[in-house]
């Protein structure tokens, strides 16, 4: 066995550290100005559906009354696998013989489609107050990517009578969110003067991005104070 010393070797390397614990790591620019899955043009071409609507079970209350009143109601939807919707439906247990079947379209009703949903408890389904049923929809992804273009309403059939839920007459509206859009394709464009994306709130007014989270474009961090100024609030993800 021989030690590092006995060969003339040093037994630690001291390496020093120049930058404050504030100051941010010198990023590449090719990482600061471009999303790692993007093509040559710096445009990502993924799209997916975005929910533009409040989850009506968030409000379980004013959801209740809702079922109780109108015998059916959307519950929640979530997307999947970027164009896929699964969802329930709670509906009153008002007869033996019921059917829940969401009515979709994907060019704002030129056409549509029904898909029929499932009961999720048979023994609810017989005995319970309220049934659940679940829905899976698969969107085509060549979607228009117009506002409005995907929508549905719940049309729930007790004894041959009909229940509808289309979100007091505004229907459920899915949009497609398209990543390659002029308005994305503003966020990776890279140049010595390139402005920082403004996105817009829920109310449709311009807001600025002031957060490092939304991972824009720059090529000075100068509008940073330092790394304890971050916006915490926000996931990490």
């Amino acid at each position: 066995m021989t030690f590092a010393d006995a060969a003339g070797l040093t037994l630690s390397k001291v390496r020093v550290i120049h930058e404050s614990s504030d100051d941010p790591p010198a990023l590449d620019s090719l990482i600061a100005q471009k999303p790692a899955h993007a093509d040559e043009q710096g445009n990502r071409s993924a799209a997916h559906l975005v929910v533009k609507f409040s989850q009506p079970a968030a409000s379980y209350m004013a959801f209740r009354q809702k079922v109780m009143t109108d015998c059916v109601s959307l519950e929640n939807v979530i997307v999947r696998d970027n164009f896929k919707l699964v969802g329930t439906v709670k509906a009153k247990n008002v007869a033996c013989s019921k059917a829940v079947t969401l009515r979709y379209t994907v060019n704002s009703w030129s056409s549509f489609e029904d898909v029929a949903a499932k009961s999720v408890n048979s023994e609810a389904s017989t005995f319970g107050l309220f049934v659940t049923f679940t829905f899976e929809v698969d969107i085509p992804s060549n979607v228009s990517t117009a506002p409005g273009a995907v929508q549905f309403a719940v049309c729930y059939v007790a004894d041959g009578q009909e229940y509808w839920d289309n979100n007091n007459g505004q229907n459920y509206v899915i949009d497609v969110q398209s990543e390659s859009s002029p308005e994305k394709r503003g966020l990776y464009a890279a140049g010595a003067n390139s402005q920082a994306w403004v996105g817009r709130n829920a109310t449709g007014v311009s807001m600025p991005r002031e957060s490092v989270y939304s991972f824009e474009p720059s090529t000075s961090w100068s509008e940073f104070a330092g790394w304890s100024d971050l916006v915490s609030e926000l996931p990490y993800w």
